[in-house]
């Protein structure tokens, strides 16, 4: 009997400093966080493109001020490594991965693909037209991916929370977001309200990770060379200036795809035009 009340005893010691871990922060709480962001990292090199060799490291400190640009890529392939054309490093163009600031190239680590991608020539204009200097790039998107993955409770979601925790660490904040993804919700024929309801979460998460910059969202459903309008009006729903989301690049009308779904070298060029100029509108008008 002891020996059941003293193992009572200290399961509830065991429990009450629990709670008081989590509630006051207290030894272990600083250790267990960082384990559980060094976990969530490991899931960005396993569900993105990783190969860092040959890639130049710098110190994301150099890019913490107003001149640098630090664009959050969510979305599935399009967005990510599945373009016809790999572009070359371009300068002043950086790529954030697991916590590290990298000189920029195709393919981008982070995102899925090992092909090439809009971001760099969308940096290009940026840096050409604009006041900014330098332009960070933070690619998430995974190939295949449906919107329901990427609400809060969804699998991919976790990737923006540790990404956020690691911006944060290096002292970064995301300027802007750009969402891309329709093109499996259109295979899937999700119904407007089932994908308006999960790309509002998916929102609403991002400004719960007190991720506060304007999101813009593209319409794009474009699969096999056929759209679904269910999607494309729940995107349209979506926005709101006063929330913050804007619209983004229409890439519905860009035909110019390699396999009827994923963009040719002219495609990703316009898509990158498409993208500076919608993006880009909005920050004239305010």
């Amino acid at each position: 009997m002891k020996h059941l009340m003293l193992t009572l005893f200290l399961m509830l010691l065991a429990f009450a400093y629990g709670i008081a871990v989590g509630y006051f922060h207290v030894f272990p709480f600083k250790w267990l966080q960082q384990a559980k962001i060094s976990w969530h990292l490991s899931q960005l090199k396993s569900e993105g493109y990783h190969g860092k060799q040959n890639r130049t490291v710098i110190d994301c400190k150099t890019l913490t001020n107003d001149h640098t640009l630090v664009l959050l890529i969510l979305g599935q392939s399009n967005a990510a490594n599945h373009g016809e054309h790999l572009y070359a490093p371009r300068q002043n163009v950086y790529n954030f991965f697991a916590g590290e600031c990298f000189v920029a190239q195709d393919p981008l680590l982070g995102t899925s693909g090992d092909q090439g991608s809009v971001w760099l020539p969308f940096a290009d204009l940026v840096l050409q037209q604009t006041p900014y200097q330098r332009v960070l790039l933070v690619p998430l998107a995974i190939a295949g991916s449906a919107v329901h993955q990427w609400r809060p409770d969804g699998k991919f979601f976790p990737r923006i929370a540790t990404t956020q925790q690691a911006l944060a660490a290096q002292g970064l904040k995301i300027t802007q977001v750009i969402w891309h993804q329709g093109e499996t919700d259109t295979a899937l024929a999700t119904s407007r309200t089932a994908y308006q309801t999960d790309l509002s979460a998916m929102i609403q998460g991002l400004r719960g990770l007190e991720i506060t910059a304007p999101v813009f969202i593209s319409i794009a459903s474009w699969l096999k060379d056929t759209a679904s309008p269910a999607v494309r009006e729940a995107q349209q729903a979506v926005i709101a200036a006063e929330n913050g989301v804007f619209m983004g690049p229409d890439t519905d009308q860009l035909l110019m795809r390699r396999d009827g779904t994923h963009f040719s070298q002219r495609g990703q060029q316009a898509f990158a035009e498409a993208a500076y100029q919608a993006m880009f509108a909005v920050e004239l008008d305010n």
